[in-house]
């Protein structure tokens, strides 16, 4: 079976799958980006923006 026939097998669920990976590409991404920001933050000394920043990234993350 080729990937052409595998996907047109069920085009709904190929759909659905590359959609996921695309969506958990684009988390993982996102994820380091917010722990550049709350790296930095308590680089600067800044509590309040560090915490704020790991909430976010964890709410990401769930």
């Amino acid at each position: 079976m080729t990937f052409k026939e595998l996907i047109k097998s069920n085009i709904p669920r190929s759909i659905l799958i590359i959609a996921l990976y695309i969506l958990y590409a684009i988390a993982g991404a996102l994820g380091e980006y917010l722990f550049k920001n709350s790296l930095n933050n308590i680089l600067k000394g800044n509590l309040n923006g560090y915490i704020y920043w790991t909430f976010i990234q964890a709410g990401m993350e769930i």
